[in-house]
């Protein structure tokens, strides 16, 4: 159940940005490259476009999950 209140929100938010921040890159199998995890990617997170922001809900529910996103590049192990 999503539980979505401007708290929690702002608490995942932060998590999210902190989280997403750290990562710099990972390799993808899928496109068989690495991938950039950047300032451009994140307001993607939270915007259709430039001046369009994601309704909160989908905001919420794209940041509670980015903590699924791999953490590290298995080329390098």
């Amino acid at each position: 159940m999503l539980n979505l209140n401007e708290e929690n929100f702002i608490e995942i938010e932060k998590r999210a940005d902190e989280f997403y921040h750290s990562i710099n890159e990972v390799y993808s199998p899928y496109f068989n490259e690495k991938i950039a995890f950047n300032s451009k990617g994140f307001k993607h997170l939270k915007f259709k476009s430039d001046r369009q922001a994601r309704p909160r809900k989908d905001q919420y529910s794209r940041l509670k999950l980015l903590s699924l996103a791999p953490s590290r590049n298995p080329e390098n192990d």
